[in-house]
């Protein structure tokens, strides 16, 4: 997912574009994306977008925070299987709340 001024260079505000469809218009149209362009959002987390935008970066994103709180979503953190980007958290954090919700569930 693309933050909507992102988006807008590629397509119309209602319109749906596959990967490769937006992988052209981004060439068509001369768009750069990057690390900056994602929506801070668990989909962009669980799918891999952030680690693939992530590996053309010297840097973390300005809203880095913003990606931090949400790599701490446990859906995020259960898709991932804990692994999460350096930038992020720690691999033992998300194991430590992974636990903690299962042992959660348990007790429901």
């Amino acid at each position: 997912m693309l933050r909507d001024e992102v988006w807008l260079k590629l397509a119309d505000e209602r319109e749906t574009l596959c990967g490769d469809c937006m992988g052209r218009r981004q060439r068509e149209r001369r768009v750069s994306l990057t690390i900056d362009g994602l929506k801070p959002c668990p989909v962009n987390l669980a799918r891999g977008w952030f680690d693939l935008f992530a590996r053309h970066e010297n840097a973390p994103p300005q809203n880095i925070a913003e990606w931090q709180a949400i790599a701490r979503n446990i859906w995020v953190i259960c898709q991932r299987d804990c692994e999460p980007h350096p930038w992020l958290i720690e691999r033992a954090e998300a194991e430590a709340i992974r636990d903690a919700h299962s042992r959660w569930l348990v007790d429901q």
